[in-house]
């Protein structure tokens, strides 16, 4: 097998006829390309919740940061066992009290015709750690004719919260 080579020349042609496109979303945020300054809040966190109407188990994972130039980034995923529903999508924005945190949130995938590309909105309360420690709390996703932006400036105390009965949630100030 013959191997090609790359002239010097040639390689400088292919760097400088790349060096216009953009860097995809992925690879430009983070600690080597983000230029928005130290985290300063973030909400991490997965678990599992039970619907108490449905007794349907439900699992979460949320990763969202906020940095000092107050932009936002992260992901959140629900999927509820039982049925179908599955939601995946981007978190918008984030406003913190202590150990809670309102989060606006876009569906950017969803087995419910009616939340993708929508804005949803949720909290989460982080109860401490250790046995003696209250169970976190995390609400469920409400969605439909929301305000993600305006749910973030308002803090208000809904969608009600549930227990998480396996998991941990961290909200760091």
């Amino acid at each position: 097998m013959r191997l090609a080579k790359i002239t010097p020349l040639a390689a400088v042609a292919l760097l400088i006829g790349c060096a216009d496109q953009p860097l995809p979303t992925e690879l430009t945020k983070g600690p080597l390309f983000n230029s928005s300054g130290p985290v300063v809040q973030s909400v991490t966190g997965s678990g599992h919740t039970t619907r108490p109407a449905t007794d349907i188990w439900r699992t979460f994972s949320i990763n969202a940061r906020k940095y000092a130039d107050r932009t936002v980034e992260g992901q959140f995923q629900v999927n509820n066992h039982g049925g179908t529903n599955f939601h995946h999508g981007i978190v918008t924005c984030m406003t913190f009290y202590g150990n809670r945190a309102w989060l606006g949130v876009y569906f950017t995938k969803s087995t419910n015709p009616s939340a993708e590309d929508t804005e949803g909105i949720l909290r989460v309360v982080d109860n401490g750690e250790g046995k003696n420690a209250d169970p976190d709390q995390i609400s469920y996703i409400a969605f439909g004719n929301v305000d993600a932006a305006a749910f973030c400036d308002a803090t208000p105390d809904f969608p009600l919260l549930h227990d998480v009965e396996s998991g941990n949630i961290q909200v760091r100030e």
